[in-house]
């Protein structure tokens, strides 16, 4: 595989890397991808933690056939850009049925990795996946979606540990 990226002004995401891919026994095109560097913030729908953090975000990703790689090397490409970039291997982004209705990626994501803070629909997601399944369309609509950090650097916290340390800083800064 062959692949190119360069930073790019998007009216739609404003800077990002473009990636784009071309399969080297095929000479044909593989593939888009586009990420950007972001700050996500204590009440990020991504990784549960409590302080801001940097994360690369996938805004799209699209490959012209599925079942070659190309998919997963892309999420792989993306690794490696989020710890370029500073974001120790966070990557996270929002799996849709917009782009391909009739084949949603939350499957696909699922299979590289990638959870969520809604675990009903990871549930689900995994069920499809055991009985080889299609997501339901009412399933498959924008799922905050994640790459787990290893678990020495992740930490786990409810949702009402969040409200209160969020309630605390706000009580400091008033005084």
């Amino acid at each position: 595989l062959l692949i190119y990226s360069r930073k790019v002004q998007s009216p739609r995401f404003g800077e990002i890397t473009h990636f784009t891919m071309a399969d080297t026994r095929t000479s044909e095109f593989a593939g888009t991808m586009y990420t950007k560097k972001v700050t996500e913030d204590l009440f990020s729908q991504y990784y549960p933690t409590l302080s801001c953090y940097d994360s690369l975000k996938i805004e799209y990703l699209r490959t012209e056939e599925s079942g070659l790689g190309y998919g997963r090397a892309f999420i792989n490409l993306a690794k490696i850009q989020s710890r370029k970039e500073g974001c120790n291997g966070r990557v996270h982004l929002d799996a849709s049925r917009v782009y391909t209705p009739r084949r949603p990626p939350h499957i696909f994501y699922r299979k590289c990795g990638f959870t969520s803070i809604y675990q009903d629909r990871i549930k689900y997601i995994d069920e499809c996946i055991r009985k080889h399944k299609q997501l339901h369309w009412s399933m498959a609509d924008n799922l905050p979606m994640y790459l787990p950090l290893k678990k020495e650097n992740t930490c786990k916290v409810s949702f009402y540990s969040k409200i209160l340390s969020y309630i605390n800083k706000l009580k400091k800064l008033s005084q």
